[in-house]
């Protein structure tokens, strides 16, 4: 299900915004009052007191009450020509809560913040595009305390490099930066529609001590957006972004499409995630989870959506007993968050790992799942894990759940191309299908034309089902 362009009405219909309404000729002047105040009779409708009832205002008192109905917010324009403002920075700038930006056809600098409440309207993704910056949008300011509400409708995000930004060691974000308010606790509320978040990328700028001596630390988190707020995304497509491995200075890369921290919440309806990628290679590179979504904390609701054709490579030159894995293809849930996956497909997303010296660990090609889910009516496909060793390796290649690990009610079917391949040493393949390390219940589910090999001189092809299996 690909997001379709929505046709809308021109840009100055769209406003939303109330007609100015003036209540001054309901207003009569009265005589001044001792002390030099002159007073307004009013007469109020039934709901403050009945008809016919008049009181005295001060006049200063209501001259106020009729600023703050006649105050409306503005509409700031930004095109190529002919407008107040040919880029978005200037506006924003000159913006107040409540303001609408509407921004015309061209292609307009990033690399802005956002930290006033505003609705952006472009001319629809394949007419506007916001490029550049690292990131193109930073949506709120971290450690604010308060936060702004934001709209952004009908854009393309694309072209941010975000190196280092969250730390030196430590990149968020690409295209779209979403910080943590003061607390910390959640930051903005941002809702995209009818947009596309494309072509964005996130790296650490150096390595710093991990404590451990074998293994520099630099990580990478959401190439396409880093979320720490309220984000919604309708009928929205976020594809081809990259939490990079940055010439081998990542050693954790996660979120190729979209990172959702600790105090976001994510919600997807009507979009699609697509050919993102999370990789890491030699010779930091250790880790690479969620190639299309990683949830690291809070929740995640998404609803007649798509996860498709993304990727998690982990390339690695570590030890034997150094822990290294690729997991996720498509969606990871982590212990501390919880999903609820509605009418969606998890499709044709990979994980593939690989390790020249030690073990090569890959598994849950299509959705990943520590916390909490629920997951109906939907059906998770042509999924695939792979992992290798090196020729001369003593190393474990190790695959499981092609489909993935998970705790729901679904549809998993076609979900394969699960190998692993040694040349010295051993090479397993555990559940084929579902990997259950918890509780699993499935009714009306099934699972089917799925398979597994393992090669090498010692091996192990199984699928592996632990207690705790239960099928209604």
């Amino acid at each position: 299900m690909n997001p379709s362009p929505v046709r809308k009405a021109p840009l100055g219909d769209r406003t939303g915004l109330p007609p100015v309404v003036s209540r001054s000729s309901s207003l009569r002047l009265g005589r001044p009052a001792r002390g030099g105040v002159k007073h307004r009779r009013l007469r109020l409708p039934p709901c403050f007191g009945g008809a016919g009832r008049l009181v005295l205002v001060p006049a200063v008192a209501v001259l106020l009450l009729v600023g703050a109905r006649q105050a409306s917010a503005a509409t700031l324009n930004v095109c190529q020509s002919g407008c107040p403002y040919t880029q978005l920075a200037p506006a924003l700038a000159a913006a107040h809560s409540g303001d609408t930006i509407t921004i015309g056809p061209g292609t307009y600098a990033g690399g802005v913040t956002i930290d006033v409440s505003v609705k952006l309207v472009g001319a629809g993704p394949g007419a506007t595009v916001i490029s550049g910056g690292g990131p193109v949008l930073t949506i709120g300011v971290a450690g604010a305390a308060s936060e702004p509400t934001v709209t952004i409708d009908g854009v393309t995000v694309t072209g941010g490099v975000a190196i280092g930004n969250l730390a030196p060691f430590s990149g968020r974000g690409g295209g779209i930066y979403i910080p943590r308010a003061a607390g910390p606790s959640t930051g903005a509320s941002v809702t995209i529609m009818n947009s596309v978040i494309r072509g964005n990328s996130v790296a650490p700028r150096v390595a710093t001590d991990s404590g451990d001596p074998c293994c520099p630390f630099a990580d990478a988190g959401g190439g396409g957006i880093s979320n720490d707020g309220t984000l919604t995304l309708d009928h929205t497509l976020v594809s081809g972004n990259r939490a990079d491995a940055a010439s081998g200075l990542t050693s954790n890369a996660i979120g190729g499409g979209i990172l959702n921290r600790a105090f976001g919440t994510l919600t997807l309806t009507h979009s699609v995630v697509s050919h993102n990628h999370v990789a890491v290679t030699p010779p930091n590179g250790r880790f690479a989870p969620g190639g299309g979504i990683a949830m690291v904390g809070g929740t995640l609701t998404i609803t007649d959506s798509r996860v498709s054709d993304n990727t998690a490579d982990a390339s690695s030159a570590v030890l034997s007993g150094v822990e290294q894995e690729a997991t996720a293809g498509g969606i990871q849930v982590q212990g501390d968050a919880s999903a609820t996956i509605l009418s969606t497909t998890i499709t044709s997303n990979s994980v593939s790992s690989t390790n020249t010296v030690g073990d090569a660990i890959a598994f849950s090609g299509g959705l990943h799942a520590d916390g909490l889910i629920v997951l109906r009516d939907s059906t998770i496909s042509d999924n695939s894990v792979a992992a290798a060793t090196a020729t001369g390796s003593t190393g474990r290649a190790d695959v499981d759940s092609g489909a993935g690990e998970i705790n729901a009610d679904a549809t998993i079917t076609n979900t394969h191309r699960l190998t692993a391949t040694t040349t010295t040493g051993s090479a397993s393949v555990q559940g084929v299908g579902i990997t259950n390390l918890g509780v699993l219940t499935l009714r009306n589910t099934s699972v089917g034309d799925n398979s597994g090999t393992a090669s090498g001189p010692g091996g192990l092809a199984q699928v592996w089902v632990p207690v705790g299996l239960g099928v209604d």
